[in-house]
């Protein structure tokens, strides 16, 4: 019989995944009572595996499309999904969640304010800011890209900034990093309004 190099048990305790260097039954077919599957038979090399926190997949990392990458499966071996796709190798795989993050977006006014709200749109969904100004957070966001668009008011110039170095005019894509909080401010500065930046805080002369 050929040793097992690594196994992981379900949560639940209901099945267990061995990693072997190659596959071998004994004289009935059976390895312990349990009908083994084989899960991985692409070209490469596949590393010891790990459970997700529910159960429902099986996380590991294969260099079968070149360079080691991370892919999940059910435990019966199907519906694989490559989750990583980078020239440096990833791994091994790790199914700790990551710690979501907070994003808050602010927007600022100068000049007389419009008629109406500020209208935003994108990853996070439709919402409005008061004419005024104001700001929203958004709690328990996934770690990744956002792009965040806000729709143009006559009579107005736009500026936006995040927290981290990204900019634009009418839109930002920012990047959250796990338990990261980013701020997105959206200065809105009406025509004819000038802006005096002093040690302290902005003076607007209209």
């Amino acid at each position: 019989q050929t040793p097992v190099v690594a196994y992981s048990c379900q949560p639940d305790g209901s099945i267990l995944s061995i990693f072997v260097c190659a596959f071998l039954l004994d004289d009935q077919g059976r390895i312990s009572t349990a009908e083994p599957i084989i899960l991985t038979d692409a070209p490469g090399v596949n590393y010891p595996l790990a459970w997700s926190a529910g159960g429902e997949q099986i996380i590991f990392s294969s260099t079968r499309n070149g360079n080691a990458e991370i892919y999940t499966m059910t435990a019966d071996g199907e519906d694989e999904t490559r989750l990583t796709d980078d020239p440096a190798a990833d791994g091994p795989a790790d199914p700790t969640p990551l710690r979501p993050g907070t994003i808050t977006l602010r927007a600022v006014v100068h000049g007389d304010p419009p008629a109406g709200p500020w209208q935003f749109g994108g990853d996070l969904g439709s919402f409005t800011l008061p004419a005024t100004g104001g700001e929203m957070t958004f709690n328990d966001q996934t770690a990744g890209s956002y792009w965040v668009s806000e729709a143009a008011v006559p009579g107005f110039t736009r500026t936006a900034s995040c927290t981290g170095g990204t900019a634009g005019v009418g839109s930002v894509v920012l990047n959250l990093d796990p338990a990261q909080t980013v701020t997105c401010t959206f200065v809105h500065t009406a025509d004819g309004a000038t802006v005096i930046y002093t040690l302290f805080a902005p003076v607007v002369i209209r």
